[in-house]
């Protein structure tokens, strides 16, 4: 009588070694779709904060109380003047007669539980109604008329809220629309551009 042969079942090592590769390969990629995904979560987070200065600095500038700053200086008012709206100039002051929120670093202080250094700066340009050039569909231009007026009847305002790359380099200040050269794009910026007519101020 003979002995049925017994069949011996089990893994190979080639089986094994095949197998941990492609276990390998599969948490490599899910590492790195991680990575990515916690990226793009903290960049949004900083557009989010960055947008929300930028809204705030804008609105600031908008609720100017009076048209033309008094004089003495220590005179100006918690709102200050539209005429007082320039470059980096402009907006509500503090007790001591400082802006509320000046250009340059943003103070922690008007940060919520953020680590990320932002700074604040503003450009501003007049334009003018009542040139020979003007017309129905152009009705404010970059030249003033003659006379020039004390100050210009609308101002266009870009904010620009910007913040270190993952270098620590910060990228360049936002352009007008009008600017001959514009500065290259970067995803640590945040641009906000709109139009403050000298009729706007809110009453405080």
């Amino acid at each position: 009588m003979r002995n049925p042969k017994i069949l011996q079942k089990g893994v190979s090592l080639i089986e094994v070694l095949i197998t941990l590769i492609v276990l390998g390969m599969g948490l490599m990629s899910l590492s790195k779709f991680q990575g990515t995904v916690m990226k793009d979560n903290s960049m949004g987070k900083e557009r989010t904060v960055a947008i929300h200065l930028a809204q705030q600095k804008l609105e600031d500038l908008r609720n100017f109380s009076i048209l033309v700053t008094p004089n003495p200086q220590t005179a100006i008012p918690p709102l200050a003047s539209y005429q007082a709206i320039v470059t980096n100039q402009g907006g509500r002051m503090d007790n001591a007669g400082n802006l509320a929120l000046p250009s340059g670093t943003v103070p922690s202080t008007e940060l919520d539980n953020s680590n990320v250094q932002y700074t604040r700066t503003w450009r501003v340009q007049g334009w003018y109604y009542g040139n020979a050039a003007t017309s129905v569909n152009n009705p404010a231009t970059l030249t003033a008329p003659s006379p020039a007026p004390a100050y210009p009847p609308l101002k266009q305002v870009v904010v620009t809220i910007k913040w270190p790359d993952k270098s620590g380099t910060l990228p360049a200040d936002c352009g007008l629309p009008t600017d001959a050269t514009q500065p290259a794009s970067a995803d640590t910026r945040v641009c906000l551009i709109s139009f403050i007519h000298q009729t706007d101020p809110t009453p405080p």
